[in-house]
Order: C-alpha cells, then structure tokens, then sequence
C-alpha cells in the first residue's frame, strides 16, 4: 500500500531456514536488495543460527507455521499450535514478533483469515509463482518470474523443503533482470527493513579523499 505508483516488487522466501538460506542471503546482500523470510517453526528450532542471519541483514521474519500444514484442514485448536508455537520462536531467536502469517500451500479459507486477524494478523499470499520448488530448471524460473512481474507483484521462492540449487542460481538473472526493467525491490510485512548497502570494498584515499575507513 505504500508503494503507490512506484515500480517496486518484493521477492519473498518460504519454508526456510535451512542449508541454502546462507547462500540466499548472501546474493541478496551482494546486489543490495532486501527480500522477506516465510519461516517454519520446526525449521528454525534446527537452523536458528540461520534465522538470526536474515534478521541481522534487516530481512522481515514472518510466519509460515510450525510445521507447514495445510491451516484449512486443521481444527481451530490447533492454530495455537501452528501459529501461536512459531510467533513464540521466532520471537525467541530474533527479538522480534511476525506480522504476517503464509498459509502453506495458498490454502486459506475464512476460518484461516479469521484466526490470524484475531491474532492480529496479516495474511499475506502472493502474486508470482515460479514454481521453484518442482525443480523446473534454472532458466525456467527465470523466465516465469521476469514474463510474470508488473508493479507491485510478490515473488514466492523458496530457501529450503528440498535443494535449491535452482533457485540460488536463478536468483541473480531474477534481480538483475527485474533492475533492467526498472524495478527496485521492497520487503513486506515488518517495516523495519530497507534496502541493504551494496557489499563494497576498502579503497585508498587519493588527493584530498579522507582516509577510508575499515574493510567492509
């Protein structure tokens, strides 16, 4: 909603973390882009080295259950279980408390909407699907999210529920593909995230440059 009339889209990562989310997050931080984490609550409590990584970068850690279940066939006791245990973790491990819940699988009917409004809430979808995770190819993932991508879209691709190669290496030609057609990139959800600094490298000072500072 606060993007009105600008050329942003915002690339988002579910079912993580796990052993690709280091490498995510490091593409993410080499072209300076933020991006938003649709974490699972049993996938944090053994990775959560990595969950702290996408909040330290200033990525939104957001909810995607405990154990990515599909919400409209559960009970509504057992939301607490699903959402309630995973605010609780994530809460735990970064410091901060989720905005948005991810239904697993798209699935959400007015019971899932009601239960995480009570709980106040967002639940987010999204608008380009890559189908990254069926392993389709790296140049097809490419290809389906820079034919998909208007203004305001939100990406769903994954960092973990399986290997993704894949997507690591689409992730670059996604970024800097949608840059060619003008994009810039946002997170959702939590606000406090924003575009990263570029990585850069120490420099000498010449003339009257002031004395650089520390490597980065």
């Amino acid at each position: 909603a606060g993007t009105a009339g600008r050329r942003v889209i915002a690339l988002t990562f579910d079912d993580g973390p796990g052993p690709y989310t280091p490498q995510v997050l490091s593409v993410l931080g080499h072209y300076g882009i933020p991006a938003t984490f649709f974490e699972v609550g049993d996938q944090i409590a053994e990775y959560p080295q990595y969950t702290r990584l996408a909040a330290a970068a200033g990525d939104p850690v957001e909810n995607h259950t405990w154990s990515h279940t599909d919400l409209t066939t559960i009970p509504v006791s057992d939301f607490s279980y699903q959402i309630d245990q995973t605010q609780n973790e994530i809460r735990s491990v970064i410091g901060q408390t989720p905005a948005c819940v991810r239904p697993p699988y798209d699935a959400w009917n007015s019971t899932v909407l009601d239960q995480d409004a009570q709980r106040g809430l967002v639940t987010m979808s999204y608008s380009i699907d890559p189908r990254d995770w069926s392993l389709p190819g790296v140049q097809t993932i490419v290809n389906r999210v820079l034919s998909a991508a208007v203004p305001g879209a939100v990406v769903d691709l994954h960092d973990a529920g399986g290997p993704r190669d894949q997507t690591v290496a689409a992730l670059p030609q996604i970024i800097t593909g949608l840059e060619n057609e003008g994009y810039s990139f946002v997170s959702i959800c939590t606000p406090q995230a924003s575009p990263r600094v570029r990585y850069q490298s120490a420099v000498y000072s010449y003339g009257i440059a002031p004395t650089p500072g520390p490597p980065i």
